[in-house]
């Protein structure tokens, strides 16, 4: 009995080892065809080099169709020598990987037929399989390409790129040494402009080549990004133009500036010629996108429309890297460089829509300490705060203050009998006033001598003329001021409050026109 389990135990360890069809290769798929009736031993093991040639396998498994797998096989091959490539530092551009790829699938085309200059097929192998379900036949391929590429071709290359390597580091040395006399001369632009191209150079070489005992690749990159830091550290961006205000669809009145400029010890150089882009990121418009620093060192934008109303609209301006290396956006930029790119300024302006074409008529009944005051101080600081927000005033013309106060009571005929007159389409009408505070102030117990103070107060309605409805009302009170004398108190107060009572005013009346 003992003999027998010994013997049971060793059938079933050689089928396991042996890949028996007692186990089943892939669930649910038997194999039905092959290309070969034996597997290659390349499949399973990579073939090593030998004296001539390198090689390579590529796979795609499970593919619906024998052509794809053959395609995706040779693509995956391809892959393994360009990273095989980069492990002996050589860089396959794009145009060779192509080269590569399309070489081996006009093989696989043309079974071994076109001619190649250095990767081969050297074989293929597939697999193709069923699904046993019962359902629906399917069927998939699996398919190995071994590919072999020439050792020489290797060497050659490897000797192309070093020469190719030398070449530009030497040919970034002396762009580096244009840069350093530009940037001693003055011309900031150039400099910056050919150090970066040293730097483009160099990036464009994957191995370590010296070119003088002193000088390799590596050393001078470190070398140019230093003295890159350095300028990019010294160069100051100031921008002018925020705070104005623009009707939308119409021009800002005044240009967006940036001006650039170079900081060295105690003088400052102005960088001409640098490209600079101005864009909206908040709010929409029309302006100039590009311009470039002038003689002065400034760039302007102007805005020829904007179309947004807001409070504030944000256009940015910077200097655009990319147009001064000429570089596409998926192009990659020294990081160095894109410190140049950080230095922005920012904008600000509020936007409103046209005011509708009403005509305003300003009356205000104004005392100081019970005298009229003439002219009238509140109203003029009403009267410019609605000039200054494009709003149209009727100044011809008057409203007596007893006609002011028979409106204040609600006498709609003569407003709008007045309307007609005067020519006006909305009444600001209202009354101002002081009130004498003292000269002395309690302080520890006692009153003490001070200057003279009063209270001004003032409130406003905002009235149609055509109908005599009240659309708006505000009021500002309690707002003392102190002069030499009660008149000059009373005058410094009433102004005061006609600042304030102004910009109250035009908040009410910017949602109503």
């Amino acid at each position: 009995m003992h003999s027998f389990f010994k013997v049971t135990i060793g059938i079933l360890v050689i089928s396991l080892i042996s890949g028996c069809a007692l186990l089943p290769l892939r669930p649910g798929w038997k194999l039905v065809e092959r290309s070969q009736k034996k597997k290659p031993s390349w499949v399973t093991k990579e073939k090593k080099a030998d004296d001539k040639y390198l090689y390579f396998s590529g796979m795609r498994t499970q593919a619906r169709r024998l052509e794809d797998g053959e395609s995706d096989a040779v693509k995956n091959a391809a892959r393994k020598i360009v990273e095989y490539f980069g492990q002996e530092g050589i860089i396959l551009y794009e145009k060779k990987r192509t080269e590569i790829e399309t070489q081996l699938l006009d093989q696989v085309k043309f079974k071994g037929a076109a001619a190649v200059r250095a990767a081969k097929l050297q074989e293929m192998y597939y697999e193709k399989w069923q699904s046993t379900t019962k359902d629906k036949i399917q069927f998939s391929y699996d398919v190995y390409v071994l590919i072999k590429y020439p050792i020489k071709e290797l060497e050659k290359e490897k000797a192309t790129q070093r020469k190719k390597a030398i070449e530009l580091t030497k040919g970034a040395l002396a762009l580096s040494q244009n840069a350093e006399r530009a940037l001693a001369q003055g011309r900031i632009r150039e400099s910056i402009s050919q150090y970066a191209r040293a730097l483009d150079f160099l990036s464009r070489v994957s191995i370590l080549v010296e070119i003088s005992p002193e000088i390799n690749n590596e050393t001078l990159k470190a070398d140019i990004r230093s003295d890159l830091e350095e300028i990019t550290s010294k160069i100051k961006t100031e921008g002018r133009g925020s705070g104005q205000e623009a009707i939308v669809k119409k021009p800002l009145k005044k240009p967006l500036t940036l001006k650039v400029s170079y900081q060295e010890k105690e003088k400052s150089i102005l960088v001409r010629g640098l490209p600079v882009t101005f864009e909206f990121v908040k709010g929409k418009g029309s302006l100039k996108t590009l311009t470039r620093t002038n003689n002065n060192g400034v760039a302007s934008c102007r805005v020829w429309r904007v179309d947004s109303s807001l409070k504030p609209n944000i256009v940015e301006g910077k200097i655009d890297i990319r147009r001064l290396l000429g570089k596409k956006k998926d192009e990659e930029i020294d990081k160095t460089l894109l410190k140049l790119a950080s230095l922005k300024e920012r904008y600000t302006f509020n936007s409103y829509l046209p005011r509708e074409k009403k005509v305003f008529f300003i009356k205000v009944i104004e005392r100081n300490l019970r005298e009229r005051v003439t002219p009238s101080l509140v109203q003029g600081e009403i009267e410019g705060g609605l000039i200054d927000d494009d709003y149209q005033l009727k100044r011809k013309g008057e409203i007596t203050d007893s006609q002011a106060r028979k409106i204040l009571k609600g006498n709609k005929t003569l407003i709008q009998n007045l309307g007609r007159e005067l020519g006006f389409d909305v009444l600001v009408i209202g009354q101002a006033r002081t009130e004498f505070l003292g000269s002395t102030i309690p302080m520890y117990g006692k009153e003490i001598e001070f200057a003279p103070g009063c209270r001004a107060s003032v409130s406003l309605k905002v009235m149609e003329a055509q109908s005599g409805r009240i659309i708006a009302s505000v009021s500002e009170g309690r707002v003392k001021e102190f002069g030499r004398t009660k008149k000059e108190a009373g005058e410094k107060a009433l102004k005061k409050a006609g600042k304030k009572i102004s910009q109250s005013l035009l908040n009410q009346l910017d949602p109503l026109f």
